[in-house]
């Protein structure tokens, strides 16, 4: 029996399938989706990584900040996690403040920020 590739679901299927109503049952379709939210999450992270790196563009931690809180709404945990370390240590031009720190590490794990 000869194996077969493993095709992931496009984009456009997936949104088409929800407009349907139709329920996919599959777990293949549920780690997509799940995989497809995680990045959707985190997208605004990396323009935020860039700016602060000044990784092909202009630095600018101002922008980076912008981007950061940006993702941390959308629910990134990166963009969090990195707003828990600006915030701690006074990074990118903050004033430290450790509780606000504190608040963007606690529901950054949950998915919420403050």
């Amino acid at each position: 029996m000869m194996a077969t590739r493993w095709q992931p679901f496009t984009l456009q299927f997936i949104i088409t399938q929800a407009k349907s109503g139709r329920a996919i049952q599959s777990k293949r379709f549920t780690m997509q989706v799940s995989l497809l939210s995680r990045v959707i999450h985190s997208h605004g992270y990396l323009p935020g990584s860039w700016h602060e790196m000044g990784d092909g563009i202009q630095q600018d931690n101002s922008t980076a900040m912008r981007w950061y809180i940006a993702a941390a709404r959308q629910g990134s945990l990166l963009a969090s996690n990195r707003l828990a370390l600006v915030y701690s240590f006074g990074q990118l031009g903050v004033v430290p403040d450790h509780e606000l720190a504190q608040q963007y590490l606690e529901l950054g794990q949950r998915g919420t920020t403050p």
